[in-house]
C-alpha cells in the first residue's frame, strides 16, 4: 500500500479520539521498520492550508526517531531530532513513510478493517 498522508489524516481525525476530532491532531506515525515521526496538519500547525480537515499540500513534521536527510531544509533547528519541520510537502512525507516500509503492518491491517481504505 502506498502511503497517502491526506487519506490517513482524514481517517484518523474522523475516527480518532475526541482530541483528534476537535484539534485535528493525530498520533505519531510508526513505520514497518520502527521509524517514528509526528506529522500534523491543522489550523495550529505549520501546514498548508491551516485548517482542521482539508486536503493538505504541506504539513508539519517533528521529533523523528532518527534524522531523515530529506527533511533537513525544513528544520527549525538543524541537525537534531528534537525539532519541528515546517511546511514539508506532502509528497516528501509520503515518500519518507514509503522508504521506511510504509506504516507498520498491524496499523495497516487495522486501517483496512476499520475504515475500508486501500
Amino acid at each position: 500500500m502506498k502511503f497517502n498522508y491526506n487519506r490517513y489524516h482524514s481517517n484518523m481525525v474522523r475516527h480518532g479520539t475526541e482530541k483528534s476530532r476537535s484539534l485535528g491532531t493525530i498520533p505519531p506515525i510508526i513505520c514497518a521498520d520502527g521509524f517514528r515521526i509526528s506529522v500534523q496538519a491543522s489550523e495550529y500547525a505549520y501546514s498548508t492550508p491551516r485548517a482542521k480537515d482539508a486536503f493538505y499540500t504541506h504539513v508539519e513534521a517533528g521529533y523523528p526517531s532518527e534524522l531523515p536527510s530529506v527533511l533537513s531544509e525544513y528544520a527549525e533547528e538543524p541537525n537534531t531530532i528534537n525539532t519541528v519541520f515546517g511546511h514539508v510537502p506532502v509528497e516528501v512525507i509520503n515518500k519518507l513513510i514509503d522508504s521506511h516500509g510504509g506504516i507498520r503492518k498491524e496499523d495497516e491491517e487495522w486501517l483496512h478493517e476499520m475504515w475500508a481504505i486501500g
